[in-house]
């Protein structure tokens, strides 16, 4: 698979379709924070491209895809620690980014588990799934 690289850190219980999962981390290059994983070709994740913006990314049985970006605030500063909580409804996607809203579309994504896909250089805080809430 093209994620060898990397480690996969998963719940172990899985979220429904309507969720909120909140994860913490520092130091994101390298990283992508995961939800509605099935396998490891049916997952979406959002990833910080080492500039201005996370890149939000669905693999369907292929290549991940771009799905869209949200630009992250002026003021980011990757050392510091940072909270991400992804939340859907079952048919609106949003994503706080230390809790402000950065993202609210119409955008379905599956149950599935969460966690991280890290090449290790990331500290990673742990994450939160509750089922259920949105």
């Amino acid at each position: 698979s093209q994620y060898k690289e990397f480690n996969l850190y998963l719940s172990k219980e899985q979220s429904q379709q309507v969720f909120t999962a909140e994860f913490n981390f520092k130091n994101g290059l390298g990283s992508a924070i995961i939800w509605g994983y099935q396998d490891n070709h049916h997952f979406w994740y959002a990833q910080w491209n080492g500039a201005d913006a996370f890149d939000i990314m669905e693999v369907n049985g292929g290549d991940p895809v771009k799905r869209d970006s949200f630009i992250l605030p002026m003021a980011f500063e990757p050392a510091v620690l940072h909270t991400l909580r992804v939340a859907s409804d079952g048919s609106r996607l949003e994503i706080y980014f230390d809790d402000m809203l950065r993202y609210s579309e119409e955008l379905a994504t599956q149950a599935g588990a969460v966690g991280y896909l890290t090449d290790d250089m990331v500290e990673i805080g742990g994450y939160l799934p509750i089922g259920g809430v949105f």
